[in-house]
Order: structure tokens, then C-alpha cells, then sequence
């Protein structure tokens, strides 16, 4: 489901601050988007340990430990439908682990991949990912 002006303007002003440029990717084909693929550091490594205590000093461990993190994880990626299973997803995969590792982290995480989005589920495999999580959904009527 396409997002929104206002949904993505919403979640960009929210990520902003921890948004680092070389892991959030953006695709174009004569300067129209086409696709987009947003990372992020695995900022509940950096809330471990504050025992959910910011104040009065949680704060300074917080901003110690946003330096020592080492996951980051893929929240979402999209491409328009015509270029779906043309590489494209491939390629933010490639330069989301390439630029991570130069900016000094370590681990990646694929998180949301539906079990019957067989291309997606493909591309992580083919680049050496594992499935390590799955969840499940469940749902009741409540009428």
C-alpha cells in the first residue's frame, strides 16, 4: 500500500535524528522516485541497560551508547510495481551492507518480510541472510 505525502513527511520529521544518509536510499529514473530503502541503527542496542530510567542521567549513557551501536535494521523497502524483480531491490540491499560496513556496523537486520513474498525472502537468502524471528498474527472477531 503507497504511502501518503503527509505519512511519509509524518515518519521522516520522527526519524530524522537518527536517520544516518548512507544507509537510507533512494532510487530514480529520469529524476522520478522509483523506489526507496530506509535503514536505521538498532537503537534498542543504545536502550539496553538504561532500565528504562532517561532521567536525570540516563541521557549521557543513551547518547554514549548511540556510538557503540552495531546492528542496523531495514525497516522498509519499496519499489513501483514496474520495477519490481529488475535488480533494483538487490542493489539497496548491496549498498545498504557496503555503506553500513564502512560507517562500522557489523550486523543487519531484515525485519517484515511476509512469508509468501517469495522475491524478497529470495533476494535475502541469495545475499546470505537467515530467517532467525518470525511472528505471527492472530485475530477475533469481537462481535
Amino acid at each position: 500500500v503507497p504511502l501518503t505525502d503527509d505519512e511519509i513527511n509524518h515518519i521522516a520529521k520522527g526519524l530524522k535524528q537518527i536517520v544516518v544518509p548512507e544507509i537510507a536510499l533512494f532510487a530514480e529514473v529520469d529524476g522520478k522516485p522509483i523506489g526507496f530503502s530506509l535503514s536505521i541503527p538498532d537503537i534498542n542496542q543504545a536502550l539496553k541497560g538504561l532500565n528504562g530510567r532517561l532521567l536525570p542521567f540516563g541521557i549521557f549513557k543513551l547518547m554514549k551508547n548511540m556510538k557503540e551501536i552495531t546492528m542496523i535494521r531495514v525497516l522498509i523497502m519499496g519499489l513501483i510495481q514496474e520495477y519490481r524483480l529488475s535488480g533494483i531491490d538487490a542493489a539497496f540491499y548491496y549498498y545498504t551492507i557496503k555503506n553500513g560496513i564502512e560507517k562500522g556496523y557489523s550486523e543487519a537486520e531484515l525485519g517484515w518480510v511476509l512469508e509468501d513474498n517469495e522475491p524478497m525472502k529470495r533476494v535475502a537468502e541469495n545475499i546470505g541472510s537467515i530467517p532467525y524471528k518470525k511472528y505471527r498474527i492472530y485475530s477475533k472477531k469481537l462481535k
